[in-house]
C-alpha cells in the first residue's frame, strides 16, 4: 500500500471511529429524558399565522421586558431574573413563549437557551428528573464538545444497569449551564405540572440555575406561588391578552383557509358577520 493509500485508510478509520463515537454518545442521551420539546416547539410554530401575536414588537418598549433580557446588567435577586406572562385560558400563552423562545434563539443561540412546554395531557413524564434531563439533553445536543465527566458518568451507570437520578442530572447540568445572566430558561404553562413536580421545579430554578434568566407563562394563580415559592416579595408581571386587532386578524386567517378549499361556502358579509361576533364574544381568548 502507498502511503497515500495509507494515510487515506488511517482518516477512513478515524472518521468511523468519531462516527461510532458520536451514535454511542447520542444514545447515551436519549436516556436523560423521554421528553421532546423542541419537537413541540416546531409543531407550535407550524400553527403560528404570519404576524400573529406582535407581543414582542408591542412590549420591546417596556422597561420590564428590556431589562429581563439584557444581558449586560446582571440581575441582583432572585427576582431580577425571572419574567412571568400569565393569562386565562385561551389567551394565548403558549404561542407568547413560542415567540419569545424564537426571539432568544435568534439573539443568543441554541447554546444559551433552553425550554420546556409543560402539558398536563403529559403529567405521568413531566417529573422533576425529565425536566431537568430536557434541559440537559437540549445543551448537550448543541454543544460542540460534550464533558467527559457527563460521558463517563453516564456510561458507568448504563454499565452498572442504573438510572440516572436526580442528583446526578444536576451534577451534570452544573457543567453545561453558565453560572452568568447570559442564559436563558423558558417554562410554559407552569400551571399544567402537578403540585408535587412544580413545587420541586419551582425551588431548582432557585437554587440550581445561579443567574439564569427565566421566563414563565401560567394561569393567573402561577403568579402568587412563584412569589411563595421563591420567597420573594415580588415578580416581574405581564398580562397576555390579545387584542381586538390580533384576535380579528387571526380569525379572518383562519377563515381565508377554509375559503381556499371552498370559496363558494362563504361571502364577506357572512365573514365580517362571524368576525364581528366571535371578536365580541371572545373575552380576551
Amino acid at each position: 500500500m502507498t502511503v497515500t493509500g495509507t494515510s487515506e485508510a488511517i482518516t477512513k478509520l478515524d472518521m468511523e471511529a468519531k462516527a461510532a463515537k458520536q451514535e454511542r454518545v447520542n444514545k447515551l442521551l436519549e436516556t436523560l429524558s423521554s421528553l421532546d420539546p423542541p419537537k413541540r416547539h416546531q409543531d407550535i410554530q407550524a400553527k403560528r399565522y404570519t404576524g400573529s401575536v406582535l407581543w414582542l414588537q408591542e412590549y420591546e418598549r417596556f422597561r420590564v421586558w428590556q431589562h429581563w433580557q439584557d444581558t449586560s446588567i446582571r440581575p441582583e435577586n432572585t427576582s431580577n431574573r425571572i419574567l412571568q406572562c400569565y393569562g386565562i385560558p385561551g389567551a394565548g400563552k403558549t404561542i407568547v413563549s413560542s415567540m419569545v423562545i424564537d426571539h432568544l434563539l435568534s439573539h443568543y443561540g441554541e447554546q444559551r437557551v433552553a425550554y420546556i412546554y409543560c402539558d398536563y395531557r403529559d403529567k405521568t413524564n413531566q417529573n422533576l428528573l425529565n425536566i431537568m434531563g430536557s434541559i440537559l439533553k437540549q445543551h448537550l445536543t448543541v454543544t460542540t464538545k460534550i464533558p467527559d465527566p457527563i460521558v463517563d458518568l453516564l456510561e458507568t451507570l448504563q454499565k452498572n444497569g442504573k438510572r440516572v437520578m436526580i442528583k446526578d442530572m444536576l451534577q451534570m447540568l452544573k457543567f453545561v449551564i453558565p453560572q452568568t445572566a447570559s442564559h436563558f430558561l423558558c417554562i410554559d404553562a407552569l400551571d399544567e405540572l402537578d403540585p408535587g413536580p412544580r413545587l420541586e421545579l419551582l425551588k431548582a430554578l432557585q437554587t440550581e440555575f445561579g443567574s439564569t434568566r427565566i421566563f414563565l407563562t401560567g394561569r393567573p394563580h402561577v403568579v402568587s406561588d412563584v412569589s411563595r415559592i421563591l420567597q420573594i416579595p415580588s415578580v416581574d408581571s405581564i398580562q397576555i391578552t390579545p387584542n381586538l386587532i390580533d384576535l380579528r386578524a387571526y380569525l379572518s386567517y383562519e377563515i381565508e383557509l377554509d375559503r381556499e378549499s371552498n370559496p363558494d361556502d362563504m361571502n364577506e358579509q357572512l365573514k365580517e358577520e362571524i368576525l364581528d361576533g366571535i371578536v365580541s364574544k371572545a373575552q380576551g381568548m
